[in-house]
């Protein structure tokens, strides 16, 4: 029997680049039952004086409309510091969701972190 989204396990990576920015992947389900942990793992990045945070999407499955509002309020937060905040390699599904929410407009979305990386490093 195949899992659905919000079964499997929400996981979070995290390592920080040369420059100082952060790179947060995310795996599995973004759903209600994770966005504390997302939450927390968030606002510990920003805690450490990081404006520049990376989310490589690419094993990202399922995001919850609370998900999304989490990345609204980092990305408002962010650039009214200076800093900014880059989608990597969202899924076809995670990139439907930004489409129809329009999202798409608001965030940047990169294909691979090197070319994440790149773009802070000139903006």
């Amino acid at each position: 029997m195949a899992k659905r989204a919000s079964d499997k396990e929400f996981r979070i990576s995290k390592t920080t680049d040369s420059s100082g920015a952060v790179v947060l992947g995310l795996k599995g389900s973004l759903g209600m039952e994770a966005v504390n942990k997302w939450e927390a793992a968030l606002k510990e990045a920003k805690e450490k004086e990081r404006s520049r945070i990376i989310l490589d999407l690419t094993n990202l499955d399922y995001i919850s409309s609370a998900g999304v509002g989490t990345f609204v309020a980092c990305i408002a937060e962010l650039r009214g510091k200076g800093g900014d905040l880059i989608f990597v390699n969202p899924t076809e599904e995670i990139r439907e969701v930004f489409e129809l929410l329009g999202f798409s407009k608001m965030f940047r979305i990169m294909e691979n972190v090197e070319e994440a990386l790149d773009a802070l490093k000139t903006s």
